[in-house]
């Protein structure tokens, strides 16, 4: 029997706008220029050109159009419709484990999804498909790349959308994620009170935006914000004498009852975080 050869250069694809792995992480913000990005199979280039118009550092390799290019460590990488143009499993393995090696914070790895009825449409070949173009596919149902990508990698894979999951370095980067998945987005009014003395007025004047950023974090968290967490913090602690005031002195500007709400709601989304880690059996972290 005639070996078959694959094109596998036939399924890189033009893009004018971000790939879906790309567009998922900028929906989570990911891609505000702080982390820096590789594209392990970056095919033609287009998601880096737009990456790079962004503002945002990102390189990339792929094994046929950019050859040349260096493997290189990045904050994120994107390993996006990879695993299923590549018909021996062995490689596949490999593949994936040496772009999580990239990896500093996070990998999103994306396949082609597709049941039985799809699959029909095609030629067996090996454990996928052969297409009409000789390339290959091996399409993955969404639990299937999820315990493929968990039993390769020995990590979580967080599914995020169909044929999409995102894997972490750092557990505890992991436990953030999906507790800011679960919170609750929140309008609040920032309902203001009148200042009562009048030589505060002059100092609430200068410091308006960060007394307004430093409450909305507030309202956000349920609680005071970190220095770390609020830059803003930091410019009125020097006003206001020390960071332990910092809190005590904004909330005279503010109604109290919506602080107090903020509380309850961030209790909320935690007792709601909980218990579906509970239910679904989430590996617990400490």
């Amino acid at each position: 029997m005639t070996p078959v050869t694959i094109d596998r250069h036939r399924t890189a694809l033009r893009r004018s706008t971000l790939s879906s792995p790309f567009q998922h992480l900028l929906r989570f913000g990911f891609l505000d220029g702080t982390l820096s990005v590789f594209d392990y199979g970056c095919g033609r280039g287009d998601d880096l050109r737009l990456l790079r118009a962004m503002g945002i550092r990102a390189d990339g390799w792929d094994p046929i159009h950019r050859n040349r290019a260096r493997h290189r460590t990045a904050d994120i990488v994107n390993f996006g419709f990879v695993l299923n143009v590549i018909e021996d499993p062995e490689e596949r393995k490999r593949t994936i484990r040496a772009a999580f090696a990239l990896a500093g914070k996070v990998m999103v790895a994306s396949v082609m999804v597709a049941y039985r009825r799809r699959r029909e449409r095609f030629d067996a070949y090996r454990d996928g498909v052969r297409t009409a173009r000789n390339t290959f596919q091996k399409y993955y149902t969404q639990d299937e790349f999820r315990a493929y990508v968990e039993s390769t990698l020995d990590a979580r894979a967080i599914a995020v959308a169909p044929g999409i999951c995102i894997i972490f370095r750092d557990p505890a980067d992991e436990q953030l994620f999906l507790l800011a998945r679960q919170q609750v987005r929140r309008e609040w009014r920032m309902v203001r009170r009148d200042v009562a003395s009048e030589k505060l007025a002059p100092l609430v004047q200068r410091y308006r935006d960060d007394i307004d950023t430093y409450w909305r974090n507030a309202l956000e968290l349920g609680r005071p914000p970190l220095p770390e967490e609020c830059p803003a913090a930091r410019s009125l602690a020097a006003a206001v004498g020390s960071g332990r005031r910092v809190h005590w002195w904004v909330s005279q500007f503010f109604s109290p009852d919506e602080i107090e709400a903020a509380a309850l709601g961030r209790q909320e989304d935690l007792l709601v975080y909980f218990a579906l880690g509970h239910f679904s059996r989430r590996k617990p972290y400490t």
